[in-house]
Formats: structure tokens, C-alpha cells, sequence
């Protein structure tokens, strides 16, 4: 995976950052569903409060030296979403193809 994760990030010229840890919470917005789904519309899998989630997480982190960040993916290029989520320190987010982005991270914290 390592081998991987380096291509990945060399490929789209992702470069080490320092400075505070980042706790990146993933949003999702409502988007229009397929005419065929059985899904009305609007994102299902999402925080019902994130405002309040990321105010708590700035609260309890922030003075502990985190910088918390939120992210909307849908708005983001693919360099910037692989950007974002190689700065962060932690990651949260509801289960989703965003989440896939977790393989850029590496175990023990370190760059590769």
C-alpha cells in the first residue's frame, strides 16, 4: 500500500506539510438522486449536526493545539481532497466513498 500511496501523492505533486495538527471532518451536502433510486434527495449518510460537531471539536481541540478544518469533497478537485486528507492528523466522517481517502494515510502517522 505504501508503494501505492506514494504514487498517488507524487502523482498529483502532494508535498509533507508541518505545523499544528489538523482534525478534518468531512461533510456531505444534499445532491439530487438518480430519477430511478428509491432516495428522494439529499445526502442520507451525513452528520444531522454537523455545526455543532464542529464547534464542539474546535472547542475541545482547539486549545489543545489542533486546528479542526471541514472539508465538502464535492467541491473539492481530487488534488485538493488527497491534500486535505494527507494534512490531516485525524480524520472523521460518515461512511462513504469519501472515506476512501483513508488509504492515503499511513499507520503510524509518518509520510511515506
Amino acid at each position: 500500500i505504501r508503494s501505492f500511496v506514494q504514487e498517488v501523492k507524487e502523482s498529483f505533486g502532494i508535498k509533507p506539510r508541518s505545523g499544528k495538527p489538523i482534525i478534518l471532518l468531512v461533510s456531505r451536502r444534499d445532491y439530487v438522486a438518480h430519477p430511478r433510486s428509491k432516495e428522494t434527495s439529499g445526502a442520507l449518510r451525513k452528520f444531522s449536526n454537523e455545526p455543532e460537531l464542529l464547534q464542539k471539536l474546535t472547542n475541545s481541540f482547539g486549545e489543545k493545539g489542533y486546528q479542526v478544518k471541514l472539508a465538502t469533497f464535492e467541491t473539492m478537485s481530487m488534488q485538493e481532497q488527497i491534500q486535505a486528507v494527507s494534512d490531516s492528523s485525524i480524520l472523521i466522517g460518515m461512511h462513504g466513498a469519501g472515506l476512501s481517502h483513508v488509504l492515503l494515510k499511513t499507520i503510524d502517522g509518518s509520510e511515506t
